[in-house]
């Protein structure tokens, strides 16, 4: 199964490298298992001698990391030897992933499933759409089932998506076959140029048939490399991929002290953006992956230093407008950084590259002072405001609403106002805010889940 992957990881190299890992005292240790669909029972029982070596290294391993076997049927993407392949139908790869599992599990490990078979059906669908109909059936299959992707692909919208190509005419099936590598125009990706050779790929397909692994084409301990011919190097760095190496000097005790004094040296940078309302419901990693993006796209040296964004309890955005995002930079990425949010240009040249999440307006200023909620019917905060026990006084305001906080309410230090006002054919919520706010307990409280895809929320 390495060879028919091309995982150039001999059984040598994989018992090393366990080795390795054991002595450095780990929390945690995954087996990652992709299901091809092509299995027997000779490869199972391969796994499960494998995972029985793992155990009795463990037996023997300075520390007992928390051990799990991860399994995901594979997805063959475009511009890969895979491509040309037809997906196996969903029962057999659920059968296999099964197997797995059931191996695993014997050999005393855990298992979790990175992905369902429902997910990679639908992923490969996607990918190989070979016209507009496909997504059309996607998004009339998540209309039907109200489906969000949040973790996982659903049974449910999965069933939706078949029943919604068999709507148009269209076996679901046939979605997921291989593209024949000797037709030309076939693929919807063809006029793209990533830079390997259809040649190539088709070349390494039957390889891939054959199990033959294609030696890579980095060289090695005082070896040169091969190049392959796969047409996506220029010569320089053909030469660079392929130069004999010197011996690699594996010092963990080293390393984990030069990881130490990089953590040390870590420092977040709050910077203050506006994010626009696509942002609303949209993972809170996605778009601070954009925003990192943003700065080293604009500013390259940026790219070395930098280490991720601070965490947050927030893990989608529920409201939009002015907001803090936190990367974290190593020293010198920090310091830089700060020098760009107090430059004017600099900002300017980080706009276009952040768009269409927002703008980003520099070293934050002054906290916003109001939550708003937009809707076609009224928001009540009157649950959201019992189950604070912040005591209020409702009352009238021409047109729209005031619930006005007592003293003591105030000293709660929530929220100092709330009222609503109709804005044209919308309802406008407005809460003025305290220190100790928090949206997403307002949000819950004040808004149906059914409801929360008709809602506007900003901080302003």
């Amino acid at each position: 199964m390495r060879s028919y992957l091309q995982k150039d990881l001999s059984d040598s190299e994989l018992d090393r490298s366990l080795d390795a890992l054991l002595c450095a005292r780990l929390r945690e240790l995954k087996i990652f298992v992709i299901v091809t669909s092509l299995e027997e029972q000779e490869d199972l029982d391969e796994f499960k001698a494998f995972l029985l070596r793992l155990k009795d290294k463990l037996r023997r391993a300075p520390s007992s990391p928390r051990t799990m076997v991860s399994a995901t049927p594979l997805v063959r993407f475009p511009w890969t030897p895979l491509e040309f392949e037809d997906m196996t139908d969903p029962k057999t790869l659920s059968r296999l992933c099964g197997f797995v599992k059931n191996v695993a599990v014997q050999a005393g490990f855990e298992f979790r499933g990175a992905a369902g078979v429902e997910e990679a059906w639908v992923s490969q669908a996607l990918v190989r759409a070979r016209g507009p109909e496909i997504l059309e059936a996607a998004r009339e299959a998540q209309r039907k089932t109200d489906f969000v992707f949040r973790e996982e692909v659903t049974p449910e919208y999965f069933e939706a998506f078949r029943a919604a190509l068999a709507e148009r005419g269209i076996d679901p099936d046939t979605v997921v076959r291989g593209y024949h590598p000797d037709t030309q125009g076939a693929t919807p990706w063809e006029n793209l140029n990533p830079g390997v050779s259809r040649r190539f790929l088709k070349a390494e397909w039957g390889k891939c048939l054959e199990r033959v692994q294609t030696p890579v084409c980095l060289g090695w301990v005082d070896e040169k490399g091969a190049c392959q011919a796969c047409g996506a190097c220029s010569a320089p760095e053909r030469e660079a991929i392929t130069h004999a190496r010197s011996a690699p000097r594996q010092d963990l005790d080293a390393l984990e002290i030069r990881i130490r004094e990089q953590r040390r040296s870590e420092t977040p940078v709050p910077v203050e953006v506006e994010l626009s309302d696509m942002c609303q419901g949209l993972p809170r990693d996605l778009v601070e992956a954009w925003h990192a993006r943003a700065w080293m796209k604009a500013f390259p040296e940026l790219v070395g230093p930098y280490r991720r964004h601070e965490t947050h309890d927030e893990e989608h955005f529920l409201a939009t407008g002015r907001r803090i995002l936190t990367p974290v930079f190593l020293a010198e990425g920090a310091r830089r950084l700060a020098e760009l949010l107090a430059d004017p240009e600099a900002l300017e040249a980080v706009q276009g590259h952040f768009a269409p999440y927002g703008r980003v307006l520099g070293a934050p200023a002054v906290a916003p002072t109001r939550f708003v909620v937009a809707s076609e019917a009224p928001v009540d905060p009157v649950p959201w405001l019992s189950a604070k026990g912040l005591k209020h006084t409702f009352r009238r305001d021409g047109d729209g609403k005031r619930w006005e906080l007592a003293k003591e309410a105030a000293k709660k230090r929530i929220a100092r106002e709330v009222s609503a006002q109709p804005d044209g054919e919308r309802w406008r919520l407005v809460v003025t805010l305290d220190e100790k706010f928090d949206a997403r307990e307002f949000l819950r409280a004040v808004v149906p889940p059914e409801r929360r895809h008709a809602i506007a929320a900003r901080w302003e």
